[in-house]
């Protein structure tokens, strides 16, 4: 009995194990990511942005390697590093993107003497970084500390 094209096409996209990707996407092609989540390659920490924020991107060619940088609204920006990055801005400009991995460099020296064509992300750097923007929230919440010792309510709400 003969595969059709659609089983062959479905076996051969299921090749890498999710995990193993250096991004992920929407599986269905009429909803819309809402958050960006970022895995880091220590496995220790992740973050997100919303997407209901973004605003522009810039992608460059720096020879060795690419730079994608995003910005969310005026606080908040991405910079991601790595090979074969302009597939995330075709995912970035349906709204289908949802998560970026940075990987262990074995992986990546892997596949790129494989010849892959998906990308392959070396870092993912958020500025400002997390840790700051929320040690600044609480230092804004410690100026509004009543007399009773409790925290004031958090600005713009």
């Amino acid at each position: 009995m003969s595969d059709s094209n659609f089983v062959k096409k479905l076996m051969r996209d299921n090749d890498l194990e999710p995990e193993q990707k250096s991004f992920s996407k929407e599986r269905q092609h009429a909803s819309q990511a809402f958050t960006l989540n970022i895995d880091y390659r220590d496995n220790l920490s992740s973050e997100g942005v919303t997407w209901s924020h973004f605003g522009r991107y810039q992608w460059k060619d720096l020879g060795s390697h690419e730079r994608l940088r995003l910005m969310f609204g005026p606080m908040c920006g991405l910079e991601i590093t790595g090979h074969n990055l302009q597939q995330l801005i075709a995912d970035i400009r349906q709204g289908q993107l949802n998560g970026l991995k940075e990987l262990v460099s074995g992986k990546i020296t892997l596949a790129k003497s494989e010849g892959t064509t998906e990308p392959l992300i070396i870092a993912v750097n958020a500025f400002p970084d997390f840790d700051t923007q929320f040690e600044s929230l609480k230092e804004e919440g410690k100026e509004e500390e009543h007399e009773t010792g409790h925290a004031g309510r958090v600005r713009g709400r």
